[in-house]
Formats: structure tokens, sequence, C-alpha cells
């Protein structure tokens, strides 16, 4: 079996020498992230008054790009053809690259755009399209294909690494200039996945101090009445070896035995994408037999997405992209604490944070039978709630749009409840870096009081008011 060869000794574990050659490109592009030269700001990422700048990254200068020999010739690929990544060295890339999209290239993989002859027209009109050359030589054209390659391979490299949009710049980076932040904070802690930071150019004030976590928080009543109530826990799993294979074509049945008890409404992920609003997701869990990097674990494998926490005179505080975003990709789960009507009404909370999660209709699916059902989608005051106020993770900024670029996702992960489930955020388009994210609240399970909540999104479609 072939095995690459040619490779450039710069390895994220090792000697000291590679070590600190291969640290010194990161340490390099930290200088100039603080040095923040101030670019030119695209219209469509901000107003007139925004202070911060779209910069290019010059990938090669500031990253540990791998040279690797790809003239190989082998029938079948394996773990040889296989580029030192492991799930050690993949987790400590993310927390530095600007964009996960950087990742496989620090692995030997050439994300390439090249021109294609258009064939619906008659001239000489050209369609840009991604190929990516592997390690060991090979070139993929589209998701199925590298999703069979990096199962063959044994790769560590989440799959949402990847993207065949053409549109995307991977060298995008979105900065705000140091000399003109009034004040800044760290918002997130040790547990995190990435560091987050929140960002004001306008005046001295911070966002409100909580803490930050990484899993929903139960509150005592919550406990005692999922246990009173004999909610329904996922003991049960797919009995894949390996990773789970999604429907080959949109609309079909998955042989996976979490995604195959979907129904025609929710088919599930597509190659760790998920390109659609559905009813709900079932995510594989620790009770499958599946691989931990089963592509229908996206809200557990997917690398975070670079993020910075903004202030909008307008609307306070909001949450910006710093690099490319695909369409399709898994953004972030609403985390915070999860409490029953009773515990808010009583505490009379600040409806700010918190999201309802109304009853879902999953009747007609496995998930759960319809007699059950019946049985949990009573009054309002059965109903759970999730309040990021005192405990949250960067969701708890997203703001309203009338034309969002966000939608709000169901996906069950611990629970087969419909009354009791995870709300993760996926992106309904492309979002360039330095654009905000956004979700619509009215139509999602946001609880809004009986009062006219007045819309700042500004978009050409917008209602005034995120009740209507």
């Amino acid at each position: 079996m072939a095995s690459v060869e040619g490779k450039k000794k710069r390895r994220l574990r090792g000697d000291d020498e590679d070590e600190s050659d291969n640290w010194r490109f990161f340490e390099r592009r930290r200088k100039t992230d603080e040095e923040n030269a101030v670019g030119s700001t695209s219209g469509a990422h901000g107003s007139a008054a925004d202070c911060g700048s779209v910069n290019y990254i010059n990938i090669k200068d500031n990253y540990p790009v791998y040279e690797t020999a790809r003239a190989s010739s082998h029938s079948k690929c394996s773990e040889a053809c296989r580029f030192e990544d492991s799930a050690a060295s993949v987790t400590q890339y993310s927390k530095v690259v600007h964009s996960p999209l950087v990742i496989p290239l620090l692995f030997g993989y050439d994300r390439q755009t090249k021109s294609v002859k258009d064939s619906t027209s008659k001239g000489k009109a050209t369609n840009d399209t991604i190929v990516y050359v592997t390690p060991c030589g090979r070139s993929l054209t589209n998701l199925r294909a590298l999703d069979t390659y990096l199962i063959a391979v044994g790769s560590f490299i989440p799959i949402g690494c990847f993207s065949f949009q053409p549109d995307l710049d991977i060298a995008r980076n979105f900065v705000v200039p140091r000399g003109k932040v009034q004040a800044s904070r760290v918002i997130t802690n040790a547990f995190a996945p990435n560091e987050i930071s929140a960002f004001n150019c306008h005046d001295d004030s911070l966002p409100g101090k909580f803490i930050y976590v990484t899993n929903s928080i139960k509150s005592t009543a919550t406990s005692e009445r999922i246990e009173r109530e004999q909610r329904k826990q996922r003991v049960d799993g797919c009995s894949c070896k390996g990773y789970c294979e999604p429907a080959i074509d949109e609309g079909g049945v998955s042989n996976c035995g979490c995604m195959g008890r979907l129904s025609a409404q929710s088919s599930g992920y597509g190659y760790g994408l998920l390109n659609r609003s559905q009813r709900f997701i079932l995510e594989c869990t620790d009770a499958c037999g599946c691989l931990p990097l089963c592509r229908n674990r996206v809200s557990v494998n997917a690398i975070p997405w670079r993020v910075m926490i903004y202030y909008y005179p307008n609307k306070r505080w909001g949450v910006r992209s710093t690099c490319d975003i695909p369409r399709g990709s898994f953004i972030g789960l609403y985390q915070g604490q999860i409490l029953t009507e009773t515990e808010l009404d009583r505490e009379e909370r600040t409806d700010t944070f918190f999201l309802t999660l109304k009853s879902l209709d999953i009747a007609g699916t496995s998930v759960s039978d319809d007699s059950e059902n019946a049985s949990m989608s009573g009054p309002y005051g059965k109903l759970f709630s999730i309040d990021a106020s005192r405990f949250g993770n960067f969701t708890r900024f997203l703001n309203h749009s009338c034309t969002p670029n966000l939608y709000a996702q169901p996906i069950f992960r611990e629970h087969c409840d419909p009354l009791l489930y995870d709300m993760g955020f996926f992106a309904k388009r492309n979002i360039p870096a330095g654009e905000e994210l956004t979700w619509d609240w009215k139509r999602s399970m946001v609880r809004e009081k009986e009062r006219p909540v007045e819309c700042f999104c500004g978009s050409e479609n917008c209602r005034k008011d995120r009740r209507q």
C-alpha cells in the first residue's frame, strides 16, 4: 500500500525543535492580529460607523501548511494515506486557527479553485468549482467522495472542516482594530472550546456577568419533575458498526437506526450539514454502536466557528462571525438553566435570555408513540424553558432579524421527549466574515410577553414588531 512521502517535518507534537518551528507561525499571526492593521470593510458586513475590518490572511505565511509529494499511484486508500492527524492535534489546531476551514490544509490537503466550462451556456462562460487534493494525491470534488475517503483513511478531521462552496474565502478574517476598542473582555472560561471576546468601540460598557457553560444545567425542580413524570430517557441507539450512513437521496431512508426513525419531514444531516429546517433531528449518542466520529453526532463533534461579541449602539450586544461560514454548518446550542414555567413565573425573571421549548408534534414517527405524546402536550405550565441570564454561552447574544441567516433546529440527544430537547442553530446560507449572526425569534420558539417589542434588524422585510 502506498504511503505519503516527502512530508515537511512540522508537527504539532514531536521533538522540541519541530514543535517550536510549528508554533512560530501561530505566534506571528497573533502579533499581526494584535497590531490590527485596518483593512477595507465591505458595506455588506457593516455600516459606515462600523469599526471592524475584513483582512485577508496569507495562509502559507501564517500557518505551517504541509508540503507533501502528491504523486502516488494506488488503487485503494487506507490509513497509510492519512497525514498524521489525530484527535489531539485537530483539537489543538482548532483553538488557534482563524477558521476551521484551514485545518485540513495543516494535514496535507490542498483546497483548489478550478474553472469549469458551463455546459448549459453556449458561450465561453465558466463556473468555479472546489477540488480537494488529498495528501496521497487523490482529487475529491464532492462531499460523498470526501466522506468515503475520510472513513477509508480513518481521519480525525470532522467533515464540517471541508467546504466545496466556491464563494467561501478561507483567508477572510474579520478583526476589530485595537486602537478603536474602548472596552473588551473575554466572556469564556477554561471549559469553552474556543476563546470568545466582547468588543465595544462606542463606550466603556461591557456585557453583564454570567457563568459560561458548555452544557445546560437542570434546576432542582426540573430534575424532580423529570423523575416524577418519567420523562423518556434515551436508552436505545443504532446498531451501526463504524460510521452511520445518511440517506443517499434527499427524502430517502437511512439504514441507521437513529436517522432511519425520522419522518419524511426530518431526513437528518447530510454529511455533517443541515441545509434545511426540519421538524427535529435525532442524533446518535453513547448508547449507539457507531464510532464517536459518526456523521450523526454533529452537535458534539463540530469544530466551533470563530465568532466575537460586538456592541451595536441601536440594539446593544450581538454575535458576529470572524470567518466565512458555509451553508448548513452547525453554529451552537442554546444553553443555560432548564426551568419549569412555574419557576420562571415565580421568580419573575426577565424574558431577555430565555427560550421556551414548545411541545413538538412527533406523532407518526417511531421516536415516541402517539398516546405518550397526548399526555405530554398538556397545558402551558408543563413546558420547559432554557434561561440563559445566569448561565449560558455565546448564543445568548444572538439578536433577532426578520431576514435571519440562522435557523433554530430542535435536536434530540439525551431524551426522546417532545417537551425536552436541545435547540441548535445552523447557517441558512453562506455567511461572510464580519456579518452578524441572527435568527427569527417569532418564527422560532421564544416566548414573548404580550407587549410590543420593537425590531431593530433593519432588513427590507422588517415586521417592526418581533411578535408579529
